[in-house]
């Protein structure tokens, strides 16, 4: 469940896939537009293919287990992916578990 940070009854169920390369929780362009969640900041990065990108950042609440966190976004391209991040995960101090796809 991802709540806005603010305004809590806004929230969504999403499904996350995780990805402990990712340092920070991606998401897609219009989840962020349709919980209103404003992104203050721009970050540059470099994908594998040595490319230049810039990406909007933000905060989110995010719901895992019954539990509630803040964590840092990246905002990402529209219909993309949704990825819950080393980053988030060690915030609720959970490990990935590949063997039963889980947590």
């Amino acid at each position: 469940m991802l709540p806005h940070p603010e305004l809590r009854e806004r929230s969504i169920p999403l499904d996350l896939l995780v990805d402990t390369d990712a340092a920070y929780l991606l998401l897609p362009a219009e989840v962020i537009t349709r919980l209103g969640i404003p992104t203050v900041e721009e970050r540059p990065a470099e994908p594998p293919d040595g490319d230049q990108l810039v990406y909007r950042i933000g905060e989110v609440r995010i719901t895992v287990d019954g539990r509630q966190c803040s964590t840092i976004l990246v905002a990402g391209e529209p219909g993309g992916p949704a990825l819950l991040s080393a980053f988030t995960l060690e915030t609720f101090r959970v490990a990935a578990d590949p063997v039963h796809e889980g947590l």
